[in-house]
């Protein structure tokens, strides 16, 4: 009788897990036609994980985990964007450096605001 019952949990914990994992694919199928807007798509996402979690709630460390592992790659990217991006204004303005007229100390202003920027 026992067997039968960690069976049929360990059924209904797989199948709220893949429930959870279907709402967050569509979840990313509807994100690759639709422009959402980050707040509304954390919103979603985390109604995703909500789905599983209702059903068995033992699957909270699982989704935690993948939850943080997402917030650190989402995390990276945006950082490794934001750099290549201040590189390039950091580019530019060097560039108008060697451009007739450019005030020199206007030049390294700029180029310090980028700094303090690209320390933050």
């Amino acid at each position: 009788m026992r067997a039968d019952t960690e069976r049929e949990k360990a059924f209904e914990e797989e199948l709220a897990g893949r429930a959870s994992k279907a709402a967050r694919k569509r979840l990313r199928e509807i994100e690759a036609v639709e422009d959402l807007p980050e707040e509304l798509s954390e919103q979603l996402l985390r109604r995703a994980f909500d789905i599983g979690l209702r059903i068995s709630p033992q699957l909270g460390d699982e989704e935690r985990r993948e939850g943080h592992d997402r917030r650190v790659r989402r995390l990276k990217r945006v950082r490794r964007i934001h750099n290549e991006m201040l590189s390039a204004a950091r580019h530019e303005v060097l560039a108008a450096r060697s451009e007739p007229g450019a005030d020199p100390e206007i030049v390294d202003r700029v180029l310090r605001h980028l700094d303090v920027r690209s320390l933050r």
